[in-house]
């Protein structure tokens, strides 16, 4: 008979292992868009003011694919909520991945569970688990997208 995680830790792993496939990701691709449309993105639940956030935007092709992102920025880490304008987007679909790295080490840290110690989210208030790019997905252009970390 085959075992399963209980739920609650198989959704951690599989945020955790979307944050960890970001990550990798930021430190390898260079690509912009080059677009005229922007959107703003409300980054609610930042633990601390340490470190910095990690914003990767992506298309459905390059969803939580390493290195294939269309843009990304860093910005410094505020408590609370921060606002991050992702500008030169072309029409169409984009989702967010969001990394709050407190200790400016480049990585996601973890526990020893394999489950991250530091934040992460997806655009739209997604579920507790790696969303897919139509859960996670919104229009270029739109005015203010949330997203909500979760430690």
């Amino acid at each position: 008979m085959a075992r399963f995680l209980p739920l609650s830790r198989t959704l951690r792993l599989g945020a955790a292992l979307g944050a960890a496939l970001w990550l990798t990701a930021a430190s390898q691709a260079t690509a912009e868009p080059q677009g005229t449309l922007s959107t703003r993105l409300a980054i609610s639940k930042v633990r601390s003011a340490q470190g910095n956030v990690f914003v990767a935007v992506y298309d459905r092709s390059g969803w939580l694919v390493p290195g294939k992102f269309k843009t990304y920025r860093t910005v410094r880490a505020r408590t609370g909520e921060l606002t991050v304008t992702i500008p030169g987007l072309s029409r169409g679909r984009y989702a967010v991945a969001v990394f709050h790295d407190e200790n400016k080490n480049g990585v996601v840290d973890t526990n020893w569970l394999g489950l991250p110690k530091e934040g992460f989210g997806f655009s739209r208030l997604s579920p507790l688990r790696v969303p897919s790019f139509d859960e996670a997905s919104f229009e270029a252009g739109t005015q203010v997208v949330p997203v909500q970390l979760r430690y």
